[in-house]
């Protein structure tokens, strides 16, 4: 075989894969963001509350708003009455430097702070004849006595006259 001719062929080409005819999609649509079974969720799908956690987490929100608003209107019932009590020495504080002038002072004074109050008065002797004590109260609407004063008047009398 001296003089024989190898002739190279080339290979034949592959044909190209038939494509699979698409499929007509089933009449039953999968539900949104169910995953099969044993698949791991995607991290997507984890962010955000649940229901549950939101509604506990208004829950508690509204038992501490409940809460301070209790708190709040203890508070401003608080400061009411240190403005009661506050309008009441001063109406007493008043009266007492009326006597103390020798005006004539109103056992119904003029409402303080809005609030209308009626000056209880007990004058007392003391050892001396020229000093007269004067214990004052402060009785509000109510009835209910908001300040107490104590208070000594000088009498202006001279050493042997009779009050």
């Amino acid at each position: 075989m001296t003089g024989a001719r190898i002739d190279f062929v080339k290979p034949a080409r592959a044909k190209p894969a038939r494509a699979k005819p698409a499929r007509a999609k089933s009449a039953r649509a999968k539900p949104v963001g169910v995953k099969p079974v044993g698949v791991k969720p995607d991290r997507a799908s984890e962010a955000g509350f649940t229901l549950i956690e939101a509604l506990v987490a208004l829950a508690i929100l509204a038992l501490s708003a409940v809460t301070l608003l209790g708190a709040t209107e203890a508070h401003i019932a608080r400061i009411g009455a240190l403005e009661t009590r506050a309008a009441a020495e001063w109406v007493v504080q008043n009266y007492l430097a009326e006597l103390t002038l020798g005006t004539a002072a109103n056992s119904q004074p003029d409402p303080m702070l809005g609030r209308r109050f009626r000056i209880a008065e007990l004058r007392t002797a003391t050892v001396e004849p020229s000093l007269q004590r004067v214990d004052l109260k402060a009785v509000g609407e109510d009835g209910h006595s908001y300040a107490r004063l104590t208070g000594f008047l000088d009498l202006g009398l001279t050493e042997g006259a009779q009050p």
